[in-house]
């Protein structure tokens, strides 16, 4: 029997824990010298293009970068010779940090040195080079590896350090959305982790160049075309393959679940914010590791094929509304489970076109949160939703009758009818579910509603409760 095909773990042992301070201090040394062996190495050129400002737009040509392989040479495994590397490894193989499982013939310790070397020294290393390439290129400038200073150091230990020790992987993706008005280079600090950003012409081709493979530069351009404003997520996938509840998963998967329910609260946040009743659009998601890796092959996530929208201009008393909404939805999608399901219905409804698919999702989203038993759905669907609903989509009485006409059209499109009646509410419809789960999340914080219980199961609690029809009773 040959090459015969076995699985082994390495480190050996049980974690012991790892040292922030120490481990930086590690990582510190190691980067330097493999930045140092790959400056005295002969890196071979390759053909990308490259889109600059000019006076009439952006311009895009062919022009000759230095190509970082992204994967390890043979020629670097001498780096493992270097006593400051050797030093690295010890210390994690000491203390049983980075366990990782190899199939196949012939495995050793030094399988897992090389694959270490490659994930956390190589490829974040490489990945701040290949950047700096291409803006210089952007900018015109010469000399496309840079010193690395020790802004730079931090910036790649810091991380490094919270992804070896918590395991926590940081994703960035970016997704235009239009039409926002705003002025050039503006920044709108929504939470933390999400920008929502009016790019600048760099910003722009920076953007168009790191994009351009994934789909054709028309596409992309035409995204970005529709509005210069560009919602940056940054996140972090706490991710043990294999290990947790989303072991199933990929890291991939998992941080497209996670970004898009963002991207859908930041929508509806404006969506309630100005009263419309037309979303803001978005172009395609784009989504990388921080440090250089892969979450996906593809990277890049199309949601909506919708070209028509409206226009949402900021204002400072607006924007102080957006943030307390965009705080309150991202909070109670986490807790409420009848506030995430809705929110996912108004998410879909929004990447549709057609009135049917729009009012069967909005209908869906706010049967969840308005009727908790079956029997009499109709009226309790118009009843409930007439209780909480704002009224300035009209008096108590109109609002039910419009909600049981719009599930009148839900019971038709899911279950087929031979009358052929044009649907008209599918816009309110989908106003009605933003404006319900406001409501909601309103009634959460003034511990009218508890979120960890049904809603739907509360309302017709407090409806029972609230029954009076003697006057004097």
């Amino acid at each position: 029997m040959t090459d015969q095909k076995i699985t082994k773990y390495f480190p050996d042992s049980e974690f012991k824990g790892l040292n922030h301070e120490k481990l930086k201090e590690h990582l510190q040394k190691v980067i330097h010298v493999y930045f140092d062996w790959l400056q005295s190495q002969e890196i071979p050129s390759k053909t990308k293009l490259i889109c600059r400002t000019t006076d009439n737009g952006i311009c895009c040509n062919d022009e000759q970068l230095p190509s970082y392989p992204r994967w390890l040479s043979k020629e670097a495994y001498e780096i493992l010779k270097k006593e400051d590397v050797i030093n690295f490894f010890q210390y994690l193989w000491n203390q049983g940090a980075i366990k990782r499982g190899y199939t196949g013939p012939n495995l050793t310790r030094r399988t897992w040195e090389i694959s270490l070397l490659n994930e956390f020294i190589h490829a974040p290393l490489v990945n701040t080079l290949n950047t700096n390439a291409v803006e210089n290129a952007i900018d015109q400038k010469e000399g496309p590896i840079v010193e690395i200073n020790q802004n730079l150091y931090e910036k790649l230990i810091n991380e490094l350090v919270l992804r070896i020790c918590n395991k926590n992987h940081r994703f960035i993706a970016t997704c235009p959305l239009a039409w926002i008005k705003g002025k050039s280079g503006q920044e709108y600090k929504l939470t933390e982790e999400i920008s929502l950003k009016i790019y600048t012409e760099r910003e722009r081709a920076i953007y168009l160049t790191k994009h351009h493979y994934k789909v054709s530069v028309a596409n992309v351009h035409s995204s970005l075309s529709w509005s210069k404003a560009v919602l940056e997520i940054t996140g972090y996938v706490n991710y043990d393959e294999g290990k947790g509840p989303d072991a199933t998963k990929t890291k991939g998967e998992v941080a497209e679940e996670h970004f898009s329910s963002i991207i859908d609260c930041v929508k509806w946040a404006f969506f309630v914010a100005y009263k419309k009743n037309v979303q803001l659009l978005e172009g395609e998601v784009y989504y990388e590791d921080y440090l250089g890796g892969a979450f996906s092959p593809s990277g890049f996530l199309r949601r909506e094929d919708i070209s028509q929208g409206t226009t949402y201009i900021i204002n400072n008393e607006t924007l102080v509304l957006i943030k307390k909404l965009i705080f309150l939805i991202l909070k109670y999608t986490t807790i409420s489970e009848d506030i995430r399901q809705a929110m996912w219905h108004w998410g879909r409804s929004c990447h549709y076109n057609l009135s049917r698919d729009i009012l069967l999702e909005s209908i869906i989203g706010l049967e969840g949160l308005l009727v908790a038993n079956a029997g009499e759905t109709r009226y309790k669907f118009g009843l409930h939703g007439a209780l909480f609903i704002s009224p300035r989509f009209g008096s108590k009485e109109e609002i039910a009758r419009k909600l049981r006409v719009a599930y009148d059209g839900r019971s038709s499109i899911a279950h087929g009818s031979k009358k052929k009646k044009r649907i008209k509410v599918h816009n309110d419809t989908r106003e009605y579910l933003a404006d319900a789960i406001y409501q909601i999340i309103e009634l959460y914080e003034e511990e009218v509603l508890n979120p960890a219980e049904n809603v739907s199961k509360q309302i017709e609690k407090i409806i029972l409760k609230n029954i009076n029809i003697r006057k004097n009773v």
